[in-house]
């Protein structure tokens, strides 16, 4: 089986090579195997300079990365160029904060490494999600065996080579290109320790039963059902600009973008026209150019899907009042001009396992779970809300490179090994 990256816009072949058999991914895995313990052993200043490097490099080769990022996945080159710049904050980051010992109740908690981490990543975000899976596996001691997404290979390579230039020990990052199978087989074999996986639902509850029964970690980061939650003292002009811009970035193709807008019914026409008057303003033009606001779509298939799913909200009582401007030289099949939708739903029953969700069809805003008014008391209440009531594993999470989300990621790579200081009591 080949696996194949195409330009969305040009529809030329990328990126090209083989998929791993299984026998290639036996080898990788006995490769990964014998490779960790000798960097579990390896100091933490050593480990953190490799990660240092690996940050140097990517800044050596950011205009190259990012032209990377764009060709294969149709990112807008200022889009690329940010993700780029992340990971190489995220790697001084990790370098910078290796898992800590704690003291707890009397213990000291060390964080060991489990061994070898399989990272299974999507095409989306291309470099910086997959950065912040196998940074803190490798600052902690583990080995890493990376399937990238099929469509998004050619990055990944790049990313392991500078790695290899960083200095990193041979059989500790291994991209192992293929489809869903490669991903199977990993998540299967018990010499995997642990699994990281970014994607869609359906995958990863698939993938997180081949886990289970193992009883090996596990973290699912997947799509949400994402909502904006308009208050009636909101200010409707940064609602409006904070919602459209959530919900075009990556032309919508992301898990935090909007998926739909609950709005008081005081606000409605008032937001319903800014958010008009904004989407028309809008260009979807060419990834590279300086004036496109959205770029394509991934392929030509995507843009179908989007195209169904619009057709099946209008279907189902929804009004398209606006649609963004598609520019002379946005022709390609994978490009579509983002819409915003529209249908009242306030008297609609709620679908709890959705979160806040009215049960409307499905329409064209999509966005991150965001809570618009001017009294903060009423965020924490609400965000609970959206959180503890979806089932798709990341609405309500906090995806930004920080104190508490990476130092989570690096315990996700550890185990906690407890001594207690002083003998327990007796009787």
């Amino acid at each position: 089986m080949d696996v194949r990256s195409r330009n969305p816009v040009t529809g030329e072949v990328v990126y090209s090579t083989r998929a791993v058999t299984r026998g290639k991914l036996d080898s990788a895995l006995m490769t990964a195997v014998d490779a960790w313990p000798a960097w579990a052993a390896t100091p933490v200043a050593q480990r953190a300079q490799i990660l240092n490097a690996f940050a140097d490099l990517v800044d050596e080769h950011r205009d190259r990365l990012a032209t990377s990022i764009t060709a294969e996945v149709g990112k807008r080159s200022s889009d690329s160029a940010a993700e780029v710049e992340w990971t190489a904050l995220s790697a001084r980051w990790y370098a910078e904060h290796p898992p800590e010992e704690e003291e707890l109740a009397g213990a000291l908690i060390c964080r060991v490494p489990l061994g070898v981490i399989a990272a299974v990543t999507p095409w989306n975000v291309p470099l910086v999600t997959p950065s912040w899976k196998w940074l803190p596996a490798l600052m902690a001691g583990n080995a890493v065996v990376w399937k990238p997404s099929e469509l998004a290979t050619g990055i990944a390579v790049e990313a392991a080579s500078l790695f290899e230039q960083a200095g990193l020990p041979p059989g500790l990052l291994q991209v192992l290109p293929g489809g869903a199978d490669v991903a199977r087989w990993l998540c299967a074999d018990p010499r995997v320790a642990g699994v990281h996986f970014t994607g869609s639902t359906r995958a990863g509850r698939a993938l997180n039963q081949l886990v289970a029964p193992r009883f090996a970690r596990i973290a699912l980061e997947m799509g949400g059902v994402n909502a904006a939650v308009v208050f009636a003292d909101a200010d409707l002009e940064r609602a409006a600009e904070a919602i459209i811009s959530s919900a075009t970035a990556l032309a919508g193709q992301k898990c935090t973008a909007v998926r739909r807008v609950l709005v008081h019914r005081e606000v409605a026409n008032g937001l319903t026209d800014e958010l008009r008057r904004r989407m028309e303003t809008l260009v979807v033009g060419a990834p590279g150019c300086d004036g496109t606001d959205v770029g394509p779509m991934v392929s030509g298939a995507a843009r179908r899907s989007a195209e169904a799913t619009l057709d099946a909200a209008v279907s189902r009582g929804a009004s398209v009042l606006a649609r963004a401007k598609r520019s002379q030289d946005a022709t390609a099949e994978a490009y579509f001009p983002p819409r915003t939708s529209w249908r009242p739903a306030a008297r609609r029953p709620v679908d709890h396992r959705r979160g806040l969700r009215p049960d409307p069809a499905p329409g064209g805003l999509r966005w991150a779970g965001r809570v618009v008014t001017s009294q903060h008391r009423r965020l924490r209440p609400v965000r609970c809300r959206l959180h503890h009531r979806s089932d798709d594993g990341r609405s309500g999470q906090t995806v930004a490179v920080g104190r508490r989300p990476g130092r989570q990621r690096s315990q996700r790579c550890s185990g906690a090994r407890t001594t207690l200081r002083w003998p327990r009591p007796v009787g």
